[in-house]
């Protein structure tokens, strides 16, 4: 995957020439002074080219079920165990290649992927501030690694202890995507309050990957992510019905309330998630239906999108090949769909996190404290 800084909105964020960080992850004319720089910051070869296999761990962490975002954290904390580097420069100029390797490695543009890694580097050079020593300071990496680490494979129980409270018996929950968050919280209600109630999920067609020719843009009728999920929430005794994408508005008058995940929280309290997610939290606000969101506040992302085209990947539309029926598709019809779409604050109800529950307004002043 080729990085496209016109379409990333981390590489928009302006920041000076002056911050050496910068120099040394950008790339063009700074390459030879990073390169320089990194090899009088530590002295010895790359532990991330001479023995620690970034990518390969990183995918057997994703072949053990670990979501992206946690996995990246699991790579990060295990790199600083292995490093040999002799600076705190050094250390950190190989975990931003770790961080750069896994986002280009990944299939998908992943905006919790780059908003964790870019929170565990934050840790870092938090420590080095504290702790000037390298030895004791990488003594402390460690142990704020791990802790960061349990603080994320933690976060999906304490987001389901929060939301289960605002699930209702009797109540209808509408929601999109499959999300494993939405899901902790389904089980709480169940497993811990011994709540009966009833899912309705859509089908999720516009994922990649609920396409069966991978490069030719047909969609088939749902995704494996949406599947699994409506295993997982059957295996929980809960009825669930699937309906389509397009019966989101004809479905609303039954729903209760709606849970969706996200793929990112912005400063704005703006929520970033599977694209179908807008056009649900604009049937639930028109029809007076309360808008639930579960994330995780490792997915609370520094960048401020003014507009849908702002999350455009530079995708290109791709000829369309009909799969149900046995006619071929017009000659020249193409077949495009974004990966995510915007959710503005004003439609969100109420954020269930892992710090609490909180409203899209308070989404800033939580930035703050975990960048602080």
């Amino acid at each position: 995957m080729e990085e496209d800084s016109t379409s990333s909105l981390f590489s928009r964020r302006r920041t000076s020439r002056l911050d050496v960080s910068w120099r040394l992850a950008s790339g063009g004319e700074d390459d030879d002074a990073s390169d320089s720089l990194s090899r009088r910051s530590s002295g010895r070869p790359s532990v991330a080219e001479a023995e620690f296999d970034v990518v390969l761990r990183f995918r057997g962490e994703l072949a053990r079920g670990t979501p992206m975002a946690p996995a990246a954290v699991h790579v990060l904390t295990h790199l600083i165990r292995c490093s040999r580097a002799e600076t705190v420069l050094g250390l950190e100029l190989e975990l931003r290649e770790a961080s750069q390797k896994m986002l280009f490695s990944t299939p998908v543009n992943s905006l919790a992927l780059r908003a964790a890694c870019e929170l565990f580097l934050r840790h870092v050079a938090r420590t080095s501030l504290d702790v000037p020593q390298f030895g004791e300071c990488k003594k402390r990496l460690i142990e704020r690694g791990e802790q960061f680490r349990l603080m994320v494979d933690t976060c999906r129980e304490r987001i389901g202890a929060h939301g289960e409270r605002f699930i209702m018996n009797g109540h209808v929950v509408m929601t999109h995507g499959g999300s494993r968050v939405v899901y902790a919280i389904l089980r709480a209600a169940v497993q811990r309050a011994h709540k009966t109630f009833r899912v309705v999920v859509t089908e999720g067609r516009s994922l990649p990957e609920s396409s069966s020719g991978s490069n030719h843009g047909a969609v088939a009728s749902m995704s494996r992510k949406t599947m699994q999920f409506c295993r997982d929430v059957l295996a929980l005794g809960v009825p669930v019905t699937v309906v389509p994408d397009s019966a989101v508005a004809a479905m609303m008058e039954t729903a209760d309330c709606v849970l969706l995940g996200a793929e990112a929280v912005v400063e704005s309290g703006a929520v970033i998630n599977q694209v179908g997610s807008l056009n649900m939290a604009l049937a639930a606000k028109a029809l007076n239906v309360k808008l639930f969101v579960a994330a995780e506040t490792y997915k609370f992302a520094r960048m401020y999108p003014l507009s849908q085209q702002d999350l455009s990947d530079g995708s290109r539309p791709t000829p369309y090949r009909q799969l149900f029926r046995d006619e071929a598709a017009p000659r020249g019809l193409m077949f495009e769909t974004p990966a995510s779409d915007i959710i503005p604050p004003h439609l969100v109800s109420l954020l269930f996190t892992d710090s609490g529950v909180l409203t899209p307004a308070a989404v800033s002043e939580e930035l703050i404290k975990l960048y602080q």
